[in-house]
């Protein structure tokens, strides 16, 4: 219990207005889980599409804080760790999508389609995908614009707007966004076929909705603790 209270972000800190919108732009998805009855492999495929919006923001922070070093940091950066970044962060989504779609054609009962041999076939291949999904994607196209909008605002508002890029670098913040998805995401793929394993009830899902909102909030709580801090 100690060890938890240590944990625990202060209560000021689930206060700030970033922790209310890590809030709400994980409560969406949940909210769908239960109105639209989303599969697990399509809430899956909103969460890889969060991975790849969240590397695209964290390249533009690595830039922005790199103007604190001089034009050769930045340069450096723009033409070597944002590339290099791009390649190794990009691996690991695509490896991370293909076991995603795998679960998703599973969960659908149908075989895994060998349709990405070649780049002609990838209509095909979307295709499926599309009535693999069926009609349970309503909102996802609102989900996936909240997450973009509101990644955005927080790069222009606090990272941009509050002065946070003067206080990091580069190097660590190409580092900083593995922990967090890498522990977050394979616990949830675990999770994820264990409940299709039992049918994959709507409750279950929703639980797994939950479990994310929960883990985001608190880490994003910290870190505005943190921040405070400093």
């Amino acid at each position: 219990m100690a060890l938890l209270d240590r944990l625990k972000p202060p209560r000021e800190a689930w206060r700030k207005p970033p922790v209310l919108v890590v809030l709400a732009l994980n409560l969406i998805p949940a909210f769908c889980v239960l109105w639209f009855g989303w599969s697990t492999g399509l809430l899956f495929l909103l969460y890889w599409i969060e991975n790849v919006t969240i590397g695209v923001f964290q390249a533009l922070k690595m830039i922005v804080a790199s103007f604190t070093e001089g034009i050769g940091e930045v340069l450096g950066t723009t033409f070597f760790f944002v590339p290099f970044f791009f390649l190794h962060y990009g691996g690991f989504c695509l490896g991370h999508l293909m076991f995603v779609l795998m679960f998703v054609f599973m969960e659908q009962g149908g075989p895994y389609p060998e349709a990405l041999d070649t780049p002609d076939q990838l209509p095909a291949f979307l295709d499926h995908l599309g009535r693999s999904l069926g009609a349970d994607g309503s909102g996802f196209a609102l989900s996936v614009a909240a997450i973009v909008a509101i990644h955005a605002m927080t790069f222009l508002v606090d990272f941009i707007g509050k002065g946070q890029w003067r206080k990091e670098n580069a190097g660590e913040l190409m580092g900083a966004v593995y922990g967090r998805i890498i522990v977050l995401h394979v616990t949830l793929l675990l999770t994820g076929l264990a409940l299709a394993e039992v049918g994959d009830p709507t409750l279950g899902i929703f639980v797994l909705a939950i479990l994310k909102t929960a883990y985001d909030t608190w880490g994003e709580a910290g870190r505005q603790a943190k921040a405070a801090s400093a």
